[in-house]
């Protein structure tokens, strides 16, 4: 949706295919460097693919609204559309630091911050209904930013590298309270549910190395091979890997951490 959207706005664009029951909108506190998403859910279950049908790929305010029924798992007989819109990467870029740190080797390269439309918000509404990650709604660099949010809450100061040259990985996290820690993570989000074979591990291996950082993480919605899943066993102190329900449980995880 367009940046600074509000949720008064979208009900107005949604109110004539059905009765309203929720909006939560999802945007950037410097709503001129990135759109907004949000969920819209109805009363009536009907009106929900009435409502995407009739937005998808409309103009609304100068974006092109990309819009998707989805099913929420967990509240049976309730069912949402969600709205986003689509840039080309060098369409926007952010402006100004926050939350970033010098890198901690020579090797490092260049870092970008982690935007501020990824919160616990938005993360508690994934945690309730987890497919929405595997959805194409979650872009590659979306789940990227969920993931650096996650390490955020963890208690570490997070990098999210441009999306142009990420050099093998994609979240840098470093903290330093016993000991100086720096995890490099490489994220992939597959455009089907495509297993992630031992060459990628072995090239985010090759990086850790070369970088000497702690721990090289993949982090994935889809699954591992055989053969990769034997070379992180094979390399387990210098590698770690989670699949869909590993980034669940570093979901939970995050709530459990804030809330301790």
């Amino acid at each position: 949706m367009p940046p600074a959207v509000s949720g008064r706005e979208i009900a107005e664009l949604l109110k004539p295919h059905g009765t309203l029951k929720s909006i939560d909108v999802y945007g950037d506190v410097r709503p001129t460097v990135y759109p907004s998403f949000g969920f819209v859910a109805f009363v009536d279950e009907g009106s929900v693919s009435a409502a995407a049908t009739a937005v998808h790929d409309s103009q609304y305010r100068g974006r092109r609204l990309v819009a998707r029924a989805l099913r929420i798992a967990d509240h049976p007989g309730s069912s949402s559309v969600v709205l986003t819109s689509r840039w080309r990467p060098n369409e926007i870029q952010p402006e100004g630091a926050s939350e970033t740190i010098k890198p901690q080797t020579e090797n490092a390269a260049p870092a970008v911050e982690v935007i501020s439309r990824v919160n616990a918000r938005l993360l508690s509404r994934i945690l309730k209904e987890p497919e929405i990650l595997k959805s194409d709604l979650v872009t590659s660099r979306l789940f990227e930013e969920i993931v650096a949010e996650i390490w955020k809450g963890f208690g570490y100061a997070v990098e999210l590298t441009k999306r142009t040259r990420d050099g093998g990985r994609d979240v840098v996290a470093v903290r330093s309270q016993y000991v100086d820690e720096r995890y490099l993570i490489e994220c992939k989000r597959p455009v089907s549910d495509r297993k992630i074979d031992v060459r990628t591990i072995r090239e985010l291996y090759g990086v850790t190395a070369h970088e000497r950082a702690t721990k090289g993480i993949l982090a994935t919605t889809s699954r591992f091979s055989p053969d990769a899943l034997a070379f992180i066993d094979d390399h387990r102190w210098q590698l770690d890997a989670k699949d869909y329900d590993g980034v669940i449980r570093w979901l939970r995880q995050y709530f459990d951490f804030s809330n301790s």
